[in-house]
């Protein structure tokens, strides 16, 4: 299941793929979406988040800045 937070995430790799014309594994991020979810779905951070997005978006801050 995609959620808002993953959802997003998704979203924002996408653009980055035609923004920058990279070649961002979709497939592969939802994959690791639905493991992190799997295994860490009912834990949540301090801001109510799902603890799982916080290494997801660092991903995504250091694939978004080459």
């Amino acid at each position: 299941m995609i959620d808002f937070y993953s959802e997003s995430l998704l979203n924002k790799l996408f653009e980055t793929n035609v923004r920058f014309n990279t070649e961002i594994d979709l497939d592969k991020v939802e994959k690791a979406i639905f493991y992190a979810q799997k295994y860490h779905g009912q834990q949540k951070r301090d801001t109510g988040e799902p603890y799982y997005m916080h290494p997801l978006e660092v991903a995504y801050m250091a694939g978004a800045s080459r």
